[in-house]
């Protein structure tokens, strides 16, 4: 039943694919296995060249993506989402970038998901760094000229590998070296798929790995997250206090 469901919906993509390439209208999306395929009729041949029709609906999927989604009937949603939208501050890129490849995870379409989701981290990587070094009164052209060295892969060290360097001199720690096994599935496994899935005709990722790289890269956007705004923001300070500051910081530049 599972196949049957994702068959169905590569096939239906392929169909989308094509449409898109000869007509270029760029407007019209993937569908999802899990959202749009409710029912769908099936033709089974067998080895004696007989058709079996059938009708299937409903039934088991793959494992779904590890991301609750919250609803705005949830008062705490609701009060985070309100203060968002009075606050008029910009998504991160980071963020929608990880959304984004989400999204097209769910749409069946892997390669560009590793792509967005790999970008998401290096672009949050890359943002924690800027804070830190503006917490540090760091000025703004040196700023800029320390985040070109961090993430400019050199012959030695790949993107990531610089961005490490970057936080062990900014914040005095390191993924590498404090959380070895998830290094490994970023900088490892995670990198050689998005290597080949920059050269498509290497490999085209599956479902599986896909879904671990994707959820590697988010273990490491959270362990970054949990461990540099505390050192950014100041042990003790709440959020409301730093949302302020980052406010009349944007007002000044």
């Amino acid at each position: 039943m599972i196949m049957h469901r994702e068959n169905a919906c590569a096939a239906l993509n392929h169909l989308i694919d094509v449409y898109r390439a000869a007509t270029n209208d760029f407007r019209v999306r993937h569908v999802m296995p899990d959202h749009d395929v409710i029912s769908l009729s099936s033709e089974i041949v067998t080895d004696e060249g007989k058709a079996l029709d059938g009708m299937l609906a409903g039934g088991r999927r793959f494992a779904p993506y590890p991301v609750r989604v919250r609803q705005l009937s949830d008062p705490a949603t609701r009060q985070l989402f309100e203060a968002m939208l009075a606050s008029g501050e910009a998504i991160p890129a980071s963020r929608e970038y990880l959304q984004e490849g989400r999204r097209l995870f769910h749409e069946r379409d892997f390669k560009l998901a590793v792509i967005l989701a790999s970008t998401a981290l290096e672009v949050q990587w890359a943002e924690l760094l800027e804070a830190g070094m503006e917490h540090q009164g760091v000025n703004t052209r040196e700023r800029r000229k320390r985040l070109r060295s961090y993430t400019t892969p050199t012959a030695n060290k790949g993107t990531l590998a610089r961005l490490d360097l970057g936080l062990r001199e900014v914040f005095s720690r390191s993924l590498q070296t404090e959380e070895p096994d998830l290094w490994a599935e970023i900088n490892g496994q995670g990198r050689q798929l998005r290597k080949n899935v920059i050269h498509p005709k290497i490999k085209t990722p599956h479902y599986g790995e896909t879904l671990a790289a994707l959820i590697a890269i988010e273990r490491a956007m959270r362990w970054l997250r949990d461990q540099m705004i505390p050192i950014i923001i100041g042990e003790g300070r709440d959020a409301a206090s730093l949302l302020d500051e980052l406010r009349e910081a944007g007002r000044k530049r």
